[in-house]
């Protein structure tokens, strides 16, 4: 399905009446507007865009409105992305989804960290008690974090996945 926007009632009112000419077509409101974002998320310079909009047939006042209504909702952070958010665990995937604008390199960088250092403690204590046991005559127990060290090992590989993304 698909989603057609329609275009804001100020355009609407400030859009003069289409004349038609056979050199060239008129844009409708909604291609002026589009054409008008478009050109503003390259980095065309206002004044440029401001004048493709007056000489395809918008009013001067009109065409400033325009253009100074789409940079402005443009400063505005998008949301993020759903790839963004998806190895994430849930506090995270809630900051980053009403923040928008959270540095996902840092987010997967902190995550790849923490996971690093519950794998490492994690193996660190499966190893030691093990060492203990098997130098003891009488042999002994020994313990095996492996919910720790998996529980580690996914947390550090989804973090680096989200910080090769996103840096």
């Amino acid at each position: 399905m698909r989603y057609f926007r329609q275009p804001s009632r100020l355009l609407q009112e400030l859009m003069p009446e289409p004349v038609f000419s056979a050199t060239q077509p008129q844009l409708s409101a909604e291609q002026l507007e589009w054409s008008a974002s478009q050109d503003l998320a390259q980095g065309v310079a206002r004044d440029d865009v401001i004048r493709k909009l007056i000489r395809n047939g918008m009013s001067s006042p009109a065409a400033m409105q325009l253009v100074t209504r789409l940079q402005s909702q443009r400063a505005a952070p998008p949301p993020p992305r759903p790839s963004q958010t998806a190895g994430l665990p849930p506090p995270q995937r809630a900051q980053v989804q009403q923040s928008g604008n959270t540095d996902m390199a840092a987010v997967g960088m902190r995550n790849m960290l923490i996971g690093l250092a519950v794998f490492v403690v994690g193996a660190a204590i499966t190893i030691g008690t093990y060492m203990d046991a098997s130098s003891n005559p009488r042999g002994g127990t020994y313990t095996v974090c492996w919910g720790a060290v998996i529980f580690g090992g996914i947390r550090a590989v989804t973090g680096l996945m989200t910080w090769l993304n996103n840096r």
